[in-house]
């Protein structure tokens, strides 16, 4: 039987390095989410969050199954959220975005039909992370152990 400790490494906890890059993300996402809310757009807020993860996971999921592994998925995801992301910040920098909207990992399509899109992303995104973090302790376990 695996103890918690080795299944989080086995999908890529790596003690203290993982909790910082988390509480750096988390901080910033604290500090987004806080204007996000002042211009009562929670949902706008959310919308970026699934739309770089349905982005990401499945670049994540290919190159693992061909045998690429990254120890740096955390890392990965941001960048596609703040990818995903550039249109709001044209936005606040007081630049037209609209042209930019669906450059941006189709940001526009999805804005116009956002209380349907936010569910239906989020249960895509839950079933690649499922795919994911399977297919990584699938990967785990048929490589041979490292010390």
């Amino acid at each position: 039987m695996n103890d918690p400790v080795s299944s989080l490494r086995k999908v890529g906890f790596r003690g203290w390095t993982t909790l910082l890059k988390i509480a750096v993300i988390a901080v910033v996402k604290v500090v987004v989410s806080l204007a996000y809310l002042e211009r009562a757009a929670p949902d706008h807020y959310l919308l970026h969050p699934l739309i770089a993860l349905n982005s990401a996971l499945p670049v994540l999921l290919v190159l693992r199954v061909y045998g690429v592994s990254t120890r740096e998925e955390i890392i990965v995801s941001y960048a596609f959220l703040h990818f995903a992301r550039f249109p709001d910040y044209l936005f606040e920098a007081g630049i037209d975005h609209e042209e930019w909207m669906n450059v941006f990992l189709l940001h526009v399509a999805f804005d116009e039909i956002i209380s349907y899109a936010v569910p239906f992303l989020g249960v895509i995104v839950s079933l690649l992370l499922a795919a994911y973090v399977g297919l990584k302790l699938r990967t785990a376990r048929e490589s041979p152990r490292r010390h």
